[in-house]
């Protein structure tokens, strides 16, 4: 007769060395969820309050709501959790990733607004840097876009191409991407050698599946002390020039969005 005890003996785990203890309140993901949730708790109940006085004007006159007491406790529970928060770190990179919506960014954008009244400009910073890091991700994370976008990129994808090469078979793509390009103002690449032993190459300007392989290819014999005539012809181009200031870059770059379009209309 089997022995179920030696049995299931013979696929036991092995006993973990030491007390196995794992605080979860100090994780980097429970820091930031914390401060997202406290601010957005706050924001439902002064929306809810808001709509219930509306609809209750005589209340309303009646009521003191004096929401600055809770408005400021708010933010300082928030900042208790956020102020600990560390992006370097392999825990806070997963912990971005995991809460870059835009239900985070808004929470960010109160407590900066919040902390800019009260001239708390080192707590604005702290959570600035935290912000575009969320954004960074929100815009790179193509997980967060949702399947009927990429259906649609795909589909105006198939169509341009179909358009522009129509002897090829409807079923020659398999999959399609869609992301973020990075570009330079006047549409050149880096290649260069920042310091010892680092060397960058990169700004592809939407080319990088041929123009790509070329540079890292060319890059790696340039980090090896050696020189070939590829090297020579890039190092020749012009070198990338320094972007415009936030505001007139938003403008020209969706005004060359714009122009793209009209040129390329005809493919889709």
């Amino acid at each position: 007769m089997i022995d179920p005890e030696r049995l299931f003996s013979a696929f036991s785990l092995p006993e973990p060395e030491g007390e196995v203890y794992f605080d979860i309140q100090k994780t980097q993901a429970f820091k930031l969820g914390m401060f997202k949730k406290i601010i957005w708790n706050q924001k439902n109940i002064e929306d809810r309050m808001g709509k219930f006085l509306e609809m209750m004007p005589e209340l309303a006159e009646k009521i003191d709501f004096d929401d600055d007491a809770g408005e400021f406790v708010t933010h300082t529970r928030a900042w208790t959790y956020l102020k600990d928060f560390d992006l370097t770190t392999d825990q806070g990179k997963d912990a971005l990733r995991i809460f870059s919506d835009q239900y985070t960014l808004t929470a960010c954008d109160l407590a900066i607004s919040f902390w800019e009244d009260r001239e708390a400009y080192e707590k604005c910073a702290h959570i600035k840097k935290i912000k575009d890091s969320l954004e960074v991700n929100l815009v790179s994370n193509p997980f967060k876009m949702s399947k009927m976008e990429l259906d649609k990129r795909a589909a105006i994808q198939k169509i341009g191409i179909k358009k522009r090469f129509p002897q090829l078979s409807d079923d020659i793509i398999e999959s399609t991407w869609s992301g973020v390009v990075s570009r330079t103002r006047n549409s050149s690449q880096i290649f260069e050698k920042l310091d010892d032993n680092v060397f960058v190459a990169g700004c592809y300007n939407g080319s990088g599946i041929g123009v790509g392989t070329l540079f890292g290819e060319q890059i790696a014999i340039k980090a090896a002390n050696e020189t070939s005539e590829e090297i020579k012809i890039i190092e020749k181009k012009k070198k990338p020039t320094r972007l415009p200031p936030t505001f007139f870059l938003d403008i020209g770059v969706k005004t060359r969005l714009m122009y793209e379009r009209l040129r390329s209309r005809s493919d889709i």
